[in-house]
C-alpha cells in the first residue's frame, strides 16, 4: 500500500451534557442564589468541624462529562477503503467530525495528509435557497477548490448526480436521494485525496447506491484512501480492505473486513437477547414531535409472535403518539438480517392515502401486515422509525425486536434461494401446445357454487 494517509493518536473528544431542565433566566437565578445559600452553610459547617469544604461553595454543576471518543488510534493508507462499523451513539460521525475538521478533539491528534473530500450528512455544505449550480461552486469552495478546478469537473459531476433537468432549481425543492447524489458527485470528482463518506447513501435508490459504489472502487484504484461509515454489512464487505469497529466512543476491533463484521453482529445479536421484549415500551419523551410508545410482533390473529413458520402473516404493530402535526413526515418498517443487510423496508407514504403527515395530533395503533412466504428459514430483525423526507430521524429504534422463521416442510433449506424466498408462480407449457383448462379444487368448486 500507499503512504499514510490518516494517522491518529490518542484521539479523544469531551463534551458537557446539561443534567438540568431548561429554565428562565429567573429561575436559573433563583436556583443558582439557593445553591450558594446552601454551599456557604455547608462550607461553615465543615470549617467549624476542622475540616476543608468538599464542595465548591456554589454547589455541584449540572454538567456531566461525556466522552464521545477516547484513546482512538489508527492508520489508513493511500489506496485502502477502511469501513466504520458500529451502533448509533458510538461515535463514528464524531470521529468523522474531527477527520475532516468540523470539530477540534479534546486530546490526542490526528493528522490527515493530503485535501479532504467529506460527505457527512444529507445537505451539509448545502445553502437550500441557492440552485444546484450554485451550490456545486458553493461545496466545493468548502472543500477547498477554486472555481477553475470546479468548472473542469462541472459537466462529469451533473451527469453523475442525474440533476441536469434541475439544475436551476433551488435545491430546497431536492427530494433527500437528489441531496446525497448532488452532495456525493462533488465530494468524489473533486481533486480531494482523501474521501469520508458517513452513511448518506442510504437515503439514495440501489442503483444510485451501485454507482456510488462503483465510484469509490475508482477512487481508490486512483491512489485515493476512503472512510466509509454505513450499517449495511454487504456493502462494507463489498467496498473495504479493512474494517474499525466501535462501540461508546472506543475501539474494539480493527483488522480483516468478515473478522470485524462477525464481532458487530455478535454484540448485536447479545444486546437484542438482553434486551428484547415483545412488545417492547418507551418512555415519554415531550422533545419529539412523534414518538413510539410500543412497538410489538404478532400473528394475523393478534397473538404476540417471535416465532413464525414460512406460512404466517407476519404483522407489526406501531403505537404512536403524534405530538404535533409533522409536514413532511413519514414511518418506515424496515427487516434486517444477521449482517444487517436490509431485506424488506416500507414506507407508509408509498401505499396510504393518508400517511403520517396527514395525521392529526393523538394516538394511533398502525398495523402493517408482510406477505406469507416471504422470508427463508432464519433470524431477522425488526427496525422502527419516523423520519421526514429528507432523512431526518424523530425516532428511531435499531434491531428492536428479532424473530425467528421456520420452515419445518423444508428443513434443510435454510441458506438457500437469495435473502428471500417468496413463493413465485412457475408454469411449463409445450411450445404450440393448447392451453389445457385449470383444475379446480373440491373445496374451491363448491365455494364457486355456493
Amino acid at each position: 500500500m500507499g503512504e499514510i494517509a490518516i494517522r491518529s493518536e490518542g484521539l479523544g473528544k469531551r463534551f458537557n451534557l446539561n443534567l438540568e431542565p431548561h429554565l428562565s433566566f429567573k429561575e436559573t437565578a433563583a436556583k443558582r442564589m439557593a445553591a450558594w445559600g446552601r454551599g456557604l452553610r455547608a462550607a461553615r459547617k465543615e470549617l467549624l468541624a476542622g475540616r476543608w469544604p468538599k464542595e465548591p461553595l456554589w454547589g455541584r454543576s449540572g454538567l456531566r462529562d461525556f466522552w464521545a471518543l477516547k484513546d482512538i488510534n489508527f492508520e489508513l493508507r493511500y489506496g485502502e477503503v477502511m469501513g466504520l462499523i458500529g451502533n448509533n451513539g458510538a461515535g463514528k460521525s464524531t470521529l468523522m467530525k474531527i477527520l475532516s475538521q468540523v470539530i477540534a478533539p479534546t486530546e490526542g491528534r490526528a493528522e490527515i495528509h493530503g485535501r479532504i473530500g467529506a460527505l457527512l450528512e444529507v445537505g451539509i455544505g448545502f445553502n437550500p435557497e441557492l440552485t444546484g449550480r450554485e451550490n456545486i461552486y458553493l461545496y466545493g469552495s468548502v472543500l477547498g477548490m477554486d472555481n477553475a478546478a470546479i468548472s473542469r469537473r462541472f459537466d462529469e459531476i451533473v451527469e453523475f448526480a442525474e440533476i441536469a433537468d434541475f439544475l436551476e432549481e433551488p435545491i430546497k425543492h431536492y427530494s433527500s436521494g437528489m441531496y446525497a447524489r448532488l452532495g456525493f458527485s462533488v465530494a468524489v470528482h473533486l481533486e480531494c485525496d482523501v474521501l469520508l463518506v458517513d452513511e448518506v447513501l442510504s437515503v439514495g435508490d440501489a442503483t444510485f447506491t451501485v454507482k456510488c459504489q462503483e465510484k469509490m472502487r475508482e477512487v481508490t484504484r486512483q491512489g485515493r484512501a476512503v472512510v466509509f461509515v454505513s450499517h449495511g454489512m454487504n456493502a462494507v464487505s463489498n467496498m473495504c480492505d479493512t474494517a474499525m469497529v466501535m462501540r461508546e466512543g472506543r475501539i474494539t476491533y480493527t483488522g480483516a473486513t468478515e473478522g470485524a463484521i462477525r464481532h458487530y453482529m455478535q454484540f448485536v445479536r447479545k444486546k437484542v437477547s438482553i434486551e428484547q421484549s415483545n412488545p417492547t415500551h418507551f418512555p415519554m419523551d415531550e422533545s419529539k414531535p412523534v414518538q413510539f410508545t410500543a412497538v410489538s410482533l404478532c400473528n394475523e390473529r393478534g397473538e404476540v409472535r417471535s416465532e413464525f413458520d414460512r406460512e404466517d402473516r407476519i404483522v407489526v404493530v406501531y403505537d404512536l403518539l403524534v405530538r404535533k402535526p409533522v409536514r413532511h413526515g413519514v414511518a418506515v418498517l424496515s427487516f434486517l438480517d444477521e449482517r444487517n443487510n436490509t431485506l424488506v423496508q416500507s414506507i407508509d407514504s408509498d401505499v396510504l392515502a393518508q400517511p403520517l403527515n396527514a395525521q392529526k395530533p393523538g394516538e394511533y395503533r398502525v398495523k402493517i401486515t408482510l406477505p406469507k412466504s416471504l422470508f427463508q428459514a432464519g433470524r431477522y430483525y425488526v427496525t422502527p422509525c419516523v423520519r421526514s423526507v429528507r432523512g431526518d430521524f424523530m425516532d428511531k429504534h435499531e434491531h428492536l425486536l428479532s424473530l425467528m422463521v421456520e420452515d419445518p416442510a423444508n428443513a434443510t433449506a435454510k441458506g438457500v434461494g437469495g435473502l428471500i424466498w417468496p413463493d413465485v408462480g412457475w408454469e411449463y407449457r409445450q411450445a404450440g401446445a393448447a392451453a389445457k383448462p385449470k383444475a379446480v379444487k373440491p373445496s374451491a368448486a363448491k365455494r364457486a357454487r355456493a
